[in-house]
């Protein structure tokens, strides 16, 4: 049986399809975090259909779960996806927070797999700059090779939950401001002009942590 949500236009029935600008985007939970998510407590849309066959769906924090149970038989997971904003990284320079120092630098990666292709999807390497002041800049190398900066992005949240931390350093005694690391930016940004791979993403994000004195 296949999984469908016709009747619920609410909810967000295909891959990519924006629902109260929040995207689905295939994800991937090992054994341990599919358990954890089949939780009553997030039991989010419970339906059975005529000939008796249950679908459900299960949020918990930026993730869903989809499950059908057909007849007496067992609880399958059907699909896994990441539930991101709609809105995608990019530039966004005001320049307003250009002389706040940064106190914190973090790496993290992002990755899912294709649900139907089981495949890779680019893997994304984001660098995040927290200033004393509480404003936190993103930048990161696209899979395109334009580098982004953007300045308490909404989509920083999703990437703190569904993101893997690579490194997280104190920085407030270096001295680094959000200028100086926007330099740094603006001159790493000319040396990409086509597709990146992976190995050149991650190579941007360690040179923002060698920028920061000390």
């Amino acid at each position: 049986p296949k999984f469908t949500l016709e009747h619920c236009p609410s909810l967000a029935k295909a891959l990519g399809e924006v629902v109260a600008e929040c995207v689905l985007e295939a994800g991937v939970l090992d054994a341990d975090g599919v358990d954890q998510a089949l939780s009553d407590a997030n039991l989010f849309f419970d339906a059975t259909t005529e000939d008796g066959t249950r679908h459900r769906i299960y949020r918990d924090g930026c993730r869903e779960v989809r499950t059908i149970r057909a007849n007496r038989e067992a609880e399958t997971v059907l699909a896994v996806f990441d539930i991101v904003d709609a809105q995608k990284p990019g530039t966004n320079v005001s320049g307003h927070h250009d002389h706040e120092h940064v106190v914190r630098l973090t790496a993290y990666v992002r990755g899912s797999v294709d649900v139907q292709a089981t495949s890779w999807s680019p893997l994304r390497y984001v660098a995040v700059l927290e200033s004393r002041r509480g404003t936190f800049v993103a930048t990161e190398l696209s899979a395109e090779g334009s580098v982004t900066w953007e300045e308490n992005p909404r989509w920083l949240a999703e990437l703190r939950a569904c993101g893997r931390v690579l490194r997280s350093v104190p920085c407030d005694a270096s001295g680094l401001t959000l200028a100086r690391a926007r330099s740094h930016m603006e001159v790493q940004a000319r040396r990409y002009s086509a597709a990146s791979l992976s190995s050149r993403r991650k190579e941007y994000i360690w040179s923002i942590f060698k920028s920061a004195p000390g």
